[in-house]
């Protein structure tokens, strides 16, 4: 029986740590770490962006993000690939980063599903768990199991709420989030300018 060495492999991880290491420090400040990013030449990558989320934690993901796309270029890969993250990582998205500036920033990442480019369909019915008050926000779900969920569990201290439905051309999402098991569309804020027929589900 031959011999198989694994010393090769497990040399390159850990020279791939290495490099990742001495690019991407064991920083943990978001502004210090939005400096050393903005200062990296060549540019962070997508995966090297990923570990810098990781370093900050979750909360200051869309804060990083906000700011190195004016920095970066919202078209550049450590923008365009990771900005699904940084809105899933967010306890709430929308409070922490205005809606028109996620649909910039989704718009010029293209639709993507979870993170890799995808073609939207032609319409779709979505459905949100929330009080009145709202209803007009991104986050929507193509599952009326999940949406029930939100209205009515009252995850972490949330307000009772009701169950929603719009159906809109696919034209209008922004992107398509799977990895949670929440079945989430981003839907871009202005389609409510269009007056979409908003129903309540029984």
């Amino acid at each position: 029986m031959s011999h198989i060495s694994l010393a090769p492999a497990k040399h390159a991880q850990q020279t791939n740590a290495a490099a990742t290491l001495d690019r991407i420090p064991l920083i943990f400040d978001a502004d210090d770490m939005i400096a050393h990013l903005e200062a990296l030449d060549p540019m962070p990558t997508a995966d090297e962006m990923l570990t810098a989320m990781a370093r900050v934690g979750r909360i200051d993901n869309p804060y990083m993000i906000d700011l190195l796309a004016d920095t970066l270029g919202s078209w550049a890969p450590a923008i365009t690939d990771t900005v699904h993250h940084a809105w899933s990582s967010a306890e709430y998205p929308e409070d922490s980063m205005e809606p028109d500036r996620w649909a910039e920033l989704f718009e010029d990442a293209g639709y993507r599903i979870d993170g890799a480019p995808a073609d939207r369909p032609d319409e779709i019915t979505l459905y949100r768990g929330a009080p009145e008050g709202r209803v007009q926000r991104m986050a929507w779900t193509s599952s009326l199991a999940v949406a029930r969920k939100f209205a009515h569990s009252s995850l972490r201290g949330r307000e009772e709420g009701r169950v929603w439905s719009i159906t809109i051309p696919g034209a209008w999402l922004l992107a398509h989030i799977s990895d949670r098991e929440e079945h989430e569309y981003i839907v871009n804020p202005a389609v409510w300018a269009q007056s979409p027929r908003v129903t309540e589900v029984a």
